[in-house]
């Protein structure tokens, strides 16, 4: 945002520092996290689909219940071994 020159002085790029403050640039941050937590969500539920028909007897209501309630984090998925 802000810059020192070659010849001296200091340069402020106006535009960054719109965004910075405005009410347009403030929505536009917090639909960017909306759209990454909803691409980690995403990742998340593709990963335990897979493993919960793989390793789950459970059919029908049961698996959607287990699916949402054990529900593992990014975090936890991405550190966790397949055996976990």
């Amino acid at each position: 945002m802000v810059t020192l020159p070659h010849q001296g002085g200091l340069a402020v790029n106006l535009n960054k520092l719109y965004n910075l403050l405005s009410k347009k640039g403030r929505a536009s941050r917090r639909l960017q996290r909306l759209f990454e937590r909803e691409f980690e969500q995403d990742k998340v539920l593709a990963q335990w689909t897979a493993l919960t028909e793989a390793y789950t007897p459970l059919t029908g209501d049961s698996l959607v219940k287990f699916r949402a309630y054990y529900e593992p984090t990014s975090k936890w998925l991405r550190k966790a071994d397949h055996y976990d």
